[in-house]
């Protein structure tokens, strides 16, 4: 993973406006700061030269402080309403499912995630599609990556933590053989493509359809709903949302 800190003061909602030259800090890449003009849009950024070659732009994130912060804020608690719910099954005596969410709990912790502005990040697609070609205001942190060769899981779910992945592969060629810890979803999966799409797919022999994962895609085991009291019942997605803003590696 790269990241390149952005200090882009233009104006285009939803970015704030202002009026200043464009610094673009490019770390991991001979740590050289990239200045562009004044009133530039995204595309000058995208298809700037100066950048690596070979980024997989499915996976980049644009994020800034103020929605890495609110990512952080859902993070953590994310991270609360897990320790209240294994408390929870704690006094009712599921050792079982206060295991599994402590697992959880260790990889939702070790998750390094950006706030990531839903813009989509192509060079192409911003010279021809204005609602992806914004002015840039304020700072920013570009995350990119290299094309990934793997596709990863997480959650409720005995298994290596990414798998190889391979060309027309669909999800559930990728689901058999794992076994899932107690609690977890036996018929559905959160896919979670790249580009932060999410999808809760059917895995069950009976209603399994073919959809491939992209690379760089997470497979996210999620609680069986029928388990969760009813304050917890939107954790599922709310563990997947966060997953979605999971940084490039």
């Amino acid at each position: 993973m790269k990241k390149i800190l952005l200090s882009l003061l233009l104006g285009y909602a939803p970015f704030i406006h202002a009026d200043s030259v464009t610094q673009v800090f490019v770390s991991n890449v001979n740590q050289s700061t990239i200045s562009l003009a004044d009133s530039q849009r995204l595309e000058q950024l995208l298809n700037e030269p100066r950048l690596p070659d070979h980024i997989y732009w499915p996976a980049a994130i644009i994020s800034s402080p103020a929605q890495d912060y609110l990512i952080q804020q859902k993070k953590e608690q994310v991270l609360r309403d897990l320790k209240s719910l294994q408390i929870l099954w704690m006094r009712d005596h599921q050792g079982g499912l206060v295991q599994t969410t402590q697992q959880l709990l260790r990889e939702l912790d070790q998750l390094d995630v950006a706030g990531r502005i839903k813009i989509t990040l192509d060079p192409d697609l911003s010279r021809i599609e204005p609602v992806n070609n914004p002015r840039l205001s304020g700072k920013y942190s570009l995350f990119i990556s290299d094309r990934p060769s793997r596709l990863y899981l997480l959650g409720l779910i005995n298994s290596r933590k990414s798998l190889p992945h391979q060309f027309a592969k669909g999800l559930d060629e990728y689901w058999q053989g794992h076994s899932l810890l107690p609690g977890a979803n036996q018929g559905e999966v959160y896919l979670i493509q790249p580009d932060g799409s999410i999808d809760l797919s059917p895995v069950a022999v009976w209603n399994q359809y073919h959809i491939e994962p992209m690379p760089g895609a997470t497979l996210f085991a999620g609680f069986d709903p029928a388990l969760l009291p009813a304050r917890f019942k939107n954790i599922n997605l709310r563990i997947a949302e966060l997953i979605a803003n999971r940084i490039p590696e």
